[in-house]
């Protein structure tokens, strides 16, 4: 994944008309990380010897993803934000990730992860970025309303 992002974010930091417009738009950093929704999926779906192992590496290269799927919006152009393609899909697949999780009777800091991304959501819906994540959020809000 970072392999992925880096020549994008290189473009962005390294931009000498930066100041005049912006070279790169929020749209290629999710695109970047779309295929990636796939290579988490296909990890999930094959054969362990332990279940929660590979639910956890899923569910820490899923908020990787996420994180990799965005830049500063002060520093990237958001004229395309309808073309995120791996937004909806990531959430669906985290939030599953994390259904699972809790299935499987593991336990983590569902409440920093929540904070997290509800803090994600609420900077990234002043730039028209939204929603951000609203399965997951909702699927880590009720384990944590519930106590689980």
């Amino acid at each position: 994944m970072q392999k992925a992002y880096n020549p994008i974010r290189d473009r962005v930091e390294n931009d000498p008309n930066f100041k005049r417009g912006y070279s790169v738009t929020s749209d290629e950093f999710s695109d970047a990380m779309y295929p990636f929704v796939f290579e988490i999926r296909k990890l999930l779906d094959k054969k362990s010897d332990d279940e929660l192992a590979k639910l956890k590496m899923a569910y820490d290269l899923c908020f990787k993803l996420k994180d990799l799927s965005i830049y500063d919006p002060d520093m990237v152009s958001l004229i395309d934000l309808e073309e995120r393609f791996s937004d909806a899909p990531a959430d669906e697949l985290l939030r599953d990730i994390i259904q699972r999780r809790n299935d499987a009777g593991d336990s983590w800091d569902r409440e920093k992860d929540l904070k997290e991304l509800e803090r994600e959501a609420k900077l990234y819906q002043d730039y028209g970025i939204e929603p951000w994540f609203p399965k997951s959020i909702e699927a880590l809000a009720a384990l944590h309303a519930g106590g689980a």
